[in-house]
């Protein structure tokens, strides 16, 4: 993050009690010179300190003062104390993603089982879909895990109320994090393209499809070595908040957002795809509608993309780095398990449906010897032609 960000923070922040309050010269020397030097300049009478900390025009002036000439650290210092002196409210939010992440992981948690729950009595073997899929689901419990260690750096809360280490560490995990959610949305990817690829037979439409894994593929490995060169050296990206840190780092901005794009648009080009293959099926009507419902579940992952792309594009430019995290995290979070909950959706459906038929099968065989024992009469060739017909009745082989 740039200095020159980061000393934004004060813009509004700084109506300090020159002479007024106590703890004045625990203040850097440099924002003890701003402070004197705007005082002229404000409508307040004397040392006035309610008058002080709600005037703007000292405020404003102070903090391009001390964007000058103190140090980012020295400017964060400044901000935590002016905080304390004016009363200002500090921002807390560290008790909500304490219970919304436990309540986002158990969708991935609860989908991932029922797929291989599903895997394991069905005899479709295992496959490149369910490989990647595990590999995706394995970015959820690392976030989980992330968010709790950064809510103990700060996360959710002020920056300017962390000490410095905890800030670094706290930067040194957004890029880990960084690492894993790229991670994991191209394997989530990967899983659904594997899927149809096992579903269709049609060759021109697979080839469009191992084209589509092509380009997955490129973005991946495009983002994943963007985000180890965005800075030189790399350490600057956790170093550099404090403005002494040598080196360069490129549009943080542009990085994230670029890659929210592509993953937008490839969500929307892998929902269209199998919705043209559907009238080669050979399905009914209403099938073909539960089909349909099952693929447009992918709507889900676009929307929560969608929605991410507002929050970070916030963070990408405010200066109050950790507390604005916080709903980066929450948000990039949901769009994990909901992607690990779209990949595994056919598994589910299908573990639903020959649960279903198997209910459903049992009740017909129950009342059928019902009947029987009640005419008094054994079955039949026809009763048991009936009987192994409805034993055998499966989820139609083209969603296996």
């Amino acid at each position: 993050m740039r200095s020159s960000h980061l000393f934004a923070l004060l813009v509004g922040c700084f109506a300090i009690l020159a002479g007024a309050s106590p703890s004045i010269s625990d203040y850097p020397p440099c924002a003890v010179a701003c402070i004197i030097d705007a005082l002229p300049q404000s409508p307040c009478s004397g040392l006035n300190q309610t008058c002080l900390c709600a005037d703007p025009v000292f405020n404003e002036e102070v903090s391009g003062c001390v964007k000058q000439g103190c140090t980012v650290s020295e400017a964060l210092n400044v901000a935590n104390m002016t905080w304390a002196d004016c009363g200002f409210p500090l921002t807390d939010n560290t008790a909500i993603p304490r219970y919304l992440t436990g309540f986002l992981f158990i969708l991935p948690v609860t989908f991932i089982s029922i797929r291989f729950l599903n895997k394991a009595i069905s005899p479709t073997p295992w496959g490149a879909d369910d490989a990647c899929a595990l590999a995706g689901f394995v970015s959820d419990p690392y976030s989980v895990l992330t968010i709790l260690v950064v809510l103990a750096l700060g996360l959710g809360r002020d920056i300017w109320t962390l000490q410095p280490y905890k800030i670094t560490e706290f930067l040194k995990l957004v890029f880990t994090t960084q690492i894993f959610y790229i991670t994991g949305l191209a394997t989530i990817k990967a899983s659904m393209l594997f899927f149809y690829l096992r579903v269709f037979p049609s060759v021109p439409f697979r080839r469009l499809l191992w084209a589509t894994q092509g380009f997955n593929a490129l973005i991946f490995f495009l983002y994943i070595v963007l985000t180890f060169s965005q800075c030189r050296p790399l350490q600057k990206y956790w170093l550099g908040w404090s403005g002494d840190q040598p080196g360069v780092c490129m549009d943080f901005n542009l990085l994230v957002l670029t890659h929210v794009g592509f993953n937008i648009a490839l969500d929307i080009w892998m929902l269209i795809l199998p919705l043209t293959q559907l009238y080669k099926l050979k399905l009914g009507l209403k099938k073909k509608i539960g089909v349909i419902m099952m693929f447009s579940v992918g709507l889900f992952l676009t929307a929560v993309s969608a929605l991410r792309i507002q929050v970070v594009a916030h963070f990408a430019t405010t200066n109050n780095i950790t507390s604005e995290a916080l709903w980066v995290y929450v948000w990039s979070l949901a769009e994990l398990d909901v992607g690990v909950f779209v990949a595994c959706m056919p598994s589910a459906s299908q573990l639903w449906r020959r649960m279903f038929s198997k209910t459903t099968n049992r009740s017909s065989m129950i009342q059928h010897g019902e009947r029987s024992r009640s005419s008094k009469k054994p079955p039949n060739s026809e009763d048991l032609l009936l009987r192994s017909t409805a034993n055998s009745s499966v989820v139609d082989q083209s969603f296996k």
